[in-house]
């Protein structure tokens, strides 16, 4: 009797043990890593949460090209309200907000089959009458190759992004990929940067992606405008075509539009700064600081360059036409150029003036 009492108690507990791990197996497979588990808000906006790593069965369920739909629930309405897809503060405070995702109802976009969860996450919402806003990086001069512009954004804290992107859009058609990468940030303001790249690798366009559209949708109310007119952008109007505001920068050569993009059932905002050439050419223009003036030593068609304030950074070659010659970065202040091809050339060094040198035919 004991014999069999001590294996029941055996049998038991083994089906307990057993349950526990298919439980804990299950919960890993709808596991999704959030932006940031923790952030804070300001009153009366309305966000979006992104995603950093879908879970397994949201992965799964995407490689099929397949909809998924996001609904939020808070614990604390009055401080934070759920709103379908997206979520708004409503008074200072706290909330913990879940972030559920569900398979779309199939032939809809946005309607969630609460039958079939894919994924479930919670984060922490503070809400503040007032949070700075911090805007992204966008200080990478046009013709700067995708290594330079990396480094650039990698300096500022974001991280190279572009595969995890395209497992998350596998709609996106492969021509449509060519020449786009993508970097992540830990902004919630501007959690994704988009940039894009000529056939000579050049940055031609940046785009930012907005998980708020109060910061950017009311020209002359919005953060973002008003960034922009601080640092030497003109007031264009607004785009009959969008009915959204555009505007622009002569020294740069630089457009910025708004718009809409829809990750999903989510719709998001962005922020498109395009060269106004596609093709970088105008290599006099592309821009550092005019009042440094890099120094050049010229041996044949080796050149030393020595950078009078940057000990790091960037210095990219062009020829004529504006393709891309050559790229090398400062060391202490210094780089070495070899072998560069003969005729006139443009050296563009980070945060300096661009110099033109001739390379002579050996």
């Amino acid at each position: 009797m004991k014999k069999y009492i001590l294996k029941t108690l055996i049998t038991v507990l083994f089906l307990g043990f057993s349950c526990s791990i298919a439980t804990a197996q299950e919960q890993d497979k709808e596991r999704i890593v959030l932006l940031k588990e923790r952030c804070e808000i300001p009153v009366n906006y309305l966000y979006r949460m992104p995603i950093k790593e879908y879970s397994p069965k949201m992965v799964e369920h995407v490689a099929g090209k397949n909809r998924y739909v996001i609904r939020y629930k808070s614990d604390n309405e009055s401080v934070v309200r759920s709103n379908g897809n997206t979520f708004i503060a409503k008074s200072v405070g706290t909330a913990q907000v879940t972030m559920n995702a569900y398979k779309a109802v199939p032939g809809t976009t946005d309607q969630a089959d609460l039958n079939s969860p894919l994924g479930q996450a919670t984060f922490t919402v503070e809400v503040k009458q007032d949070v700075p806003f911090v805007m992204a990086p966008v200080d990478i001069p046009w013709g700067h190759s995708r290594e330079a512009a990396t480094a650039i954004l990698e300096q500022h804290g974001l991280k190279h992004f572009t595969s995890t992107y395209w497992d998350m859009h596998p709609n996106v058609p492969e021509e449509s990929r060519v020449g786009l990468e993508a970097y992540l940030s830990d902004n919630l303001d501007f959690p994704v940067s988009l940039l894009m790249f000529n056939s000579k690798n050049q940055l031609y366009r940046k785009t930012l992606i907005a998980s708020s559209w109060e910061r950017v949708k009311i020209p002359k109310i919005c953060a973002v405008w008003k960034w922009l007119k601080e640092h030497g952008f003109e007031d264009k109007g607004i785009d009959t075509n969008t009915n959204m505001w555009k505007m622009y920068q002569a020294s740069t050569k630089t457009n910025v539009t708004v718009g809409y993009l829809a990750f999903q059932s989510t719709l998001y905002m962005y922020v498109d700064f395009l060269y106004e050439d596609a093709i970088v050419d105008s290599v006099e223009k592309i821009a550092g600081n005019p009042d440094i003036t890099p120094e050049i030593s010229q041996r044949g068609r080796d050149l030393t360059l020595r950078h009078p304030h940057n000990s790091e950074g960037s210095v990219v070659v062009y020829n004529t036409t504006g393709e891309r010659v050559g790229e090398e970065k400062l060391v202490n202040g210094e780089c070495e150029l070899k072998n560069l091809p003969s005729g006139l050339l443009f050296i563009t060094a980070s945060g300096a003036k661009t110099v033109k040198v001739m390379i002579p035919h050996l």
